[in-house]
């Protein structure tokens, strides 16, 4: 163990599978913490989640775990615990009664079936904090799956390249990670909170309201003037060009990403276009629909 990492010495029970969890639990690992994986004896299901470059290797190897997994659970141990049982229920007890963290995962109600939930793990342990993710909060027993939440989101509607488009999901589990790093932010400040005061908490976050904060601008647009935002595809709501991706006369394709006025003037200096920029007493950007007919989008 490398004492200069800040989590070293910390102990964290991932009850979490999948990527949302198994992401925190990574990220406790790499700065220190010994993390022990609970899998049941059919192990995580990412373990099979491999892509057909992935079923034999560079010498004809087959691979033992998918990319998938190992992109979330480097640097932790797999402990194999059935929790359906009375004697997986008390070793995990007894794990947790050494933990700082237990990360979980779960259905609301299904922590309870298997003596893993707070309230009971606390109990042995009352300076635990537990970091539990669902799908759609505490009250709601859905089960949640990214893809899902970025449609019902309204992520996959505004990444669609224009309206009357076919929405497009991201093509990572974003809300996944999004989850992720809700959780960390509070288990973190958990940590602090337990150093002043010496007892665990219970911190939750869900899939869909990490994905509903994470709309940000847009959301706020709507708040503000009642429209509902609209597919831009890779650009942007409220300035041009930001995101778009363009096509040069010889054939290379770039992204600009122009935030004021004074770097549109030095992008038309560069472009030797310099009459296509405002003065800095004018109007400010070129709307889009001006800027379009002298861009070509891809």
């Amino acid at each position: 163990m490398n004492q200069q990492l800040p989590f070293a010495g910390l102990r964290i029970i991932e009850l979490a599978s999948v990527l949302a969890g198994p992401q925190v639990g990574q990220f406790f690992a790499e700065l220190g913490a010994e993390v022990l994986k609970i899998e049941s004896p059919v192990g995580d299901v990412t373990r099979t989640w491999k892509t057909s470059a992935e079923t034999v290797g560079p010498a004809g190897e087959v691979a033992s775990v998918s990319a998938y997994f190992a992109a979330s659970n480097w640097g932790k141990q797999s402990v194999i615990l059935d929790l359906a049982t009375a004697d997986g229920q008390t070793s995990l007890h007894r794990l947790a009664a050494t933990a700082d963290i237990i990360l979980a995962s779960y259905k609301p109600g299904d922590a309870e079936k298997l003596q893993a939930d707070y309230a009971t793990l606390s109990n042995v342990n009352p300076r635990l904090i537990y970091g539990h993710i669902t799908g759609y909060g505490p009250a709601n027993a859905r089960a949640g799956y990214d893809a899902v939440l970025q449609a019902e989101a309204g992520f996959m509607h505004l990444n669609a390249p224009g309206p009357n488009q076919p929405p497009q999901k991201m093509p990572v589990a974003m809300v996944d990670l999004l989850a992720a790093h809700q959780l960390k932010e509070g288990l973190l400040v958990a940590l602090l909170q337990r150093e002043k005061t010496g007892r665990g908490t219970l911190v939750q976050v869900s899939l869909l309201h990490s994905a509903l904060a994470a709309l940000a601008n847009q959301a706020s647009s709507f708040l503000v003037t009642g429209h509902d935002p609209q597919p831009l595809g890779s650009g942007h709501p409220s300035i041009v060009p930001y995101g778009t991706v363009y096509r040069a006369a010889n054939g290379r394709q770039l992204v600009l990403a122009v935030g004021s006025d004074s770097q549109f003037r030095h992008l038309c200096t560069a472009l030797e276009q310099p009459e296509w920029a405002p003065t800095p007493a004018s109007a400010p950007m070129l709307p889009a629909s001006r800027t379009a007919r002298r861009w070509r989008p891809c």
